[in-house]
């Protein structure tokens, strides 16, 4: 048995690894495909798009709300950027998306304080938790005002209870309601004219109706009311699910997006890391089956019968695999943060390895188990005990079931090798291609500052 330390100490060290990065790519890939999964109403809420963008003037929905008896509501979104204050003290950035009233309707975010109903009405605001804590140290009062880049006073409608990881929109510190952009802007005509096509739009259709259905009419209308359809740089009107936004290739301002081809692709690497990983399993065995095969002659030669040293070498297969399991979860919460920074994500790996995470590990794990120690347990079984005592068996095992499994394996990896070459070169070349003129000591500021101070600014 200590001839066989080395063999399983490799093979756990190798799969564990493996499993590891099964783990985090399974994760995040279960944690993208959820986006937007949570909201009730993801069946009943389209945004609307045309061509590769999502935008639209503000009347567009208040006239779609009254022609059409099968939308239910709508909410506008626009996002921004300011400082907000308490009573003229010291200024605190702040990003904030602006919507609607029935915002709150549409999209399940759950408030700490205040109605859904009553939280955005008009000239209200509704402030994260964590943007909270950081103007007031403490959870704030309803109805507490708060000044907006000195130009619109808010009052405190209600207090967001915490950011959903799984939304296609970007977090921010509040949401304030859309009309008030009319103060921002200065201009009360900004909100009924179709001058500017830069809002956001998204729609709920009331239940057991076909919203999606009047899409050509809506094309004819806007044609009518919409410079843009008029002229014919837009020809279109797309109702897109709430579900397929996040991977949508139209952009809109203030959401998130992800490629699902990325993700398509990360799921191919994990099939090919498990592929590899029960090849290389297969192989190693094998190739180790001749320090065993006394072991195996003895107990043939005993009376053991073929199943039973079947059961036996895929036992140990589901064991090892299970151990190697019980190793990669670890070596995954080690990883986390290095795996969060290169995809620019955040999988809490903590709350994302639940119960139901275990209850499909174990029979999956059980199941790789049984498939990476089938083969070998077939082929380990059928050993002739005779062979094995005269040391005929040990160099033609060698080469009859190891050959293929190595040249297939090398193959494999000469694939990824130069695949990870290219993708270098590519990277590297889009990272010191000649823009034109020169990029260091360059910086951009994302201040705002009043028209008077603007002289003094550029002084410095």
């Amino acid at each position: 048995r200590s001839t066989l330390f080395p063999y399983t100490t490799l093979f756990r060290s190798g799969f564990s690894v493996s499993l590891m990065f099964v783990i985090l790519l399974g994760v995040y890939l279960n944690q993208e495909y959820s986006v937007d999964q949570f909201n009730p109403n993801k069946g009943r809420v389209f945004r609307l798009v045309h061509d590769d963008y999502s935008g639209f003037a503000p009347p567009s929905g208040p006239l779609l709300m009254d022609k059409f008896p099968e939308m239910e509501t709508f909410t506008r979104t626009c996002n921004r950027q300011g400082y907000a204050s308490v009573k003229s003290e010291e200024k605190l950035s702040i990003n904030f998306l602006m919507v609607d009233s029935p915002f709150f309707k549409m999209f399940s975010f759950d408030l700490l304080v205040g109605n859904p109903e009553t939280a955005l009405l008009p000239k209200s605001i509704v402030l994260t938790q964590s943007y909270a804590l950081k103007l007031f140290g403490k959870i704030p009062e309803l109805g507490t005002i708060i000044n907006i880049d000195n130009q619109v006073d808010y009052k405190i409608g209600g207090i967001l209870k915490n950011w959903p990881e799984n939304t296609h929109f970007a977090k921010v510190d509040a949401f304030v309601d859309f009309p008030s952009m009319a103060d921002f802007w200065s201009d009360p005509h900004v909100l009924t004219t179709y001058g500017n096509n830069s809002f956001g739009l998204y729609v709920m259709e009331k239940p057991s109706t076909n919203l999606r259905a009047k899409a050509p009419e809506i094309l004819n209308l806007f044609k009518e009311v919409n410079w843009m359809y008029k002229n014919g740089s837009v020809t279109e009107v797309v109702f897109e699910p709430l579900r397929d936004v996040y991977f949508s290739t139209s952009y809109s301002p203030g959401i998130r997006q992800n490629s699902k081809k990325l993700l398509n692709v990360l799921s191919a690497i994990i099939f090919m890391i498990l592929f590899l990983s029960v090849l290389n399993y297969v192989n190693l065995t094998i190739a180790q089956s001749g320090t065993r095969s006394k072991e195996i002659a003895i107990k043939k030669l005993m009376g053991s019968r073929k199943s039973s040293i079947l059961i036996q070498y895929t036992l140990e297969s589901v064991f090892l695999t299970l151990v190697s399991f019980s190793i990669a979860i670890a070596l995954s919460f080690v990883i986390e943060p290095v795996f969060n920074y290169l995809l620019n994500t955040n999988l809490h790996l903590n709350t994302s390895l639940n119960w139901k995470f275990f209850g499909l590990l174990i029979p999956g794990a059980s199941l790789v188990g049984f498939i990476a120690g089938i083969l070998p347990a077939l082929t380990i079984s059928k050993f002739d005990p005779i062979a094995i005592v005269k040391g005929a068996f040990r160099m033609k095992s060698k080469q009859s079931y190891t050959k293929g499994l190595v040249a297939f394996q090398y193959f494999m990896i000469i694939i990824l090798v130069t695949s990870a070459i290219f993708i270098n070169k590519q990277t590297r070349y889009l990272r010191n291609f000649d823009l034109g003129f020169k990029k260091d000591n360059i910086l951009i500021i994302d201040n705002k500052i009043d028209n008077k101070q603007y002289n003094a600014f550029k002084s410095q």
